[in-house]
């Protein structure tokens, strides 16, 4: 799955209702993945990719798009904004895929950095990676990232580096051992420097009524 794929099951996670009461569209999802550039609200990807990213979703049994109901949608003529969006697989379930077996409860402002392009696709898998093995008390080597993310280990190491400027994660770089090999330590940061970037508070009237229905 794309680093794309993982940020929208990480905004349907934190945002979709929980109550089943309400509904999350595509203008729902597209709503909280703006980031302002130049004083101006645009979306963190083209709408081709987003239309792709959302088909690919689909094929991976994560979510289903469907048309409103006229019950849903008062319009004569509903938009593709319009569509519905229900979650079929959880984030835990997603994140398998990257070898990710238990549920991780992880900082939304890399969601964030994300959205407003301070770090990319791959960047956020790496992230995902670290935090994964880092919350099961697993190693997590170049080596062993280079297996699970099919990703070169020079470019994992930029992939740190860039999280790491962009005060989503601490290294420390400790002595090498009797070896000398050399080994590091990461700790995920939880930062609100992305903020004020992204942070859209949503209207009362943004998001219209759909009975919504958490599978996984």
């Amino acid at each position: 799955m794309s680093g794309y794929e993982y940020l929208i099951l990480t905004v349907l996670d934190k945002y979709m209702p929980k109550t089943g009461r309400m509904p999350f569209t595509v203008k729902d999802l597209k709503y909280r993945m703006q980031y302002k550039k130049h004083g101006k609200w645009q979306l963190c990807m083209d709408i081709t990719t987003l239309k792709k990213t959302l088909e690919d979703l689909e094929s991976h049994k994560c979510i289903k798009v469907s048309d409103p109901t006229p019950t849903q949608c008062k319009k004569k003529n509903p938009t593709y904004d319009d569509k519905v969006i229900k979650l079929t697989r959880g984030l835990k379930d997603g994140l398998k895929d990257i070898d990710m077996d238990k549920y991780i409860v992880f900082y939304y402002s890399v969601a964030r950095a994300f959205i407003c392009h301070q770090i990319t696709q791959n960047e956020y898998k790496v992230y995902l990676c670290i935090l994964n093995n880092y919350k099961n008390s697993k190693s997590c080597t170049l080596e062993k990232m280079n297996i699970i993310l099919n990703m070169e280990e020079r470019n994992i190491l930029r992939s740190i580096q860039s999280l790491e400027l962009a005060s989503l994660l601490r290294v420390d770089r400790l002595p090498p051992n009797d070896k000398g090999k050399k080994y590091n330590m990461y700790y995920p940061i939880d930062t609100d420097r992305w903020d004020k970037d992204t942070d859209i508070e949503l209207d009362s009237d943004t998001v219209s009524g759909l009975n919504i229905t958490l599978i996984a």
